[in-house]
């Protein structure tokens, strides 16, 4: 703990952000807004030394998919602009996945208004065009997958990927990777438990599938499993990835 006391409105701006991450973390949108004000505000410094110590210690998340999630809604957030033309923006990213190779066009921080503007026009071609040229899925809605709106960066604006190592030489590591699998289960979870206490569930209770109850039943196992093998040390941590 750092001391560093909160005003009452900046406790308040603390408290409302929280509600937003910890509410079941419905949308990448309003989580990374919400950590965005955490960050830049230094909300979390009444208890936490970093932006980073808080993201791991408070929400068990990497500083870096924090600041995907966080660059991601600076995605959304440009792509829902109205645009100088007035005309209508092509539908924005469901997932932090789609958003998150968009992100790299984004322009800097102080960059100057017309660059800055340009940037942005960038962002809203990448994506309109990664939209129109995606496959079709069998009702005629666009799939559109990361890997999709990286190969239309790489023909728009080669230079966006050259810092990026290739794919075979660069792995992320596990702990992102599992970081990012707990918040996801945490998610669901939360979901989950939001319709015991809707009024309908007691007579949609009996009409569950039996299959859906057995994978839940499974996914408990799994979880089970997990646990336990967390529970017990490597032996030879240095020995692994």
């Amino acid at each position: 703990m750092t001391g560093d006391v909160l005003s009452a409105a900046e406790a308040a701006r603390l408290r409302q952000c929280e509600q937003v991450i910890a509410a079941g973390l419905d949308t990448f949108v309003e989580v990374g807004q919400a950590l965005a004000v955490v960050r830049d505000l230094r909300l979390y410094r009444s208890e936490h030394q970093s932006f980073r110590e808080y993201c791991q210690e408070r929400w068990r998340l990497s500083r870096s998919y924090a600041d995907r999630l966080i660059s991601a809604a600076d995605v959304v957030g440009v792509l829902a602009e109205v645009t100088p033309s007035g005309t209508e923006p092509a539908p924005v990213p469901v997932s932090e996945a789609q958003a998150r190779p968009l992100a790299r066009l984004l322009p800097s921080p102080g960059t100057d208004p017309v660059a800055r503007e340009a940037g942005k026009e960038n962002v809203r071609q990448t994506w309109t065009q990664a939209v129109s040229t995606a496959p079709r899925t069998s009702s005629g809605a666009p799939r559109v997958t990361a890997e999709h709106v990286a190969a239309v960066i790489a023909e728009r604006s080669p230079s966006a990927l050259e810092d990026r190592a290739p794919p075979s030489r660069r792995r992320r590591p596990l702990t992102d990777e599992f970081a990012e699998g707990v918040f996801a289960h945490g998610r669901a979870v939360t979901r989950l438990a939001r319709l015991l206490v809707d009024d309908r569930w007691p007579s949609t209770k009996p009409r569950l599938p039996a299959g859906v109850v057995r994978d839940l039943a499974r996914q408990r196992d799994e979880i089970t499993t997990i646990l336990t093998d967390l529970s017990h040390p490597d032996p030879n941590p240095l020995e692994k990835d």
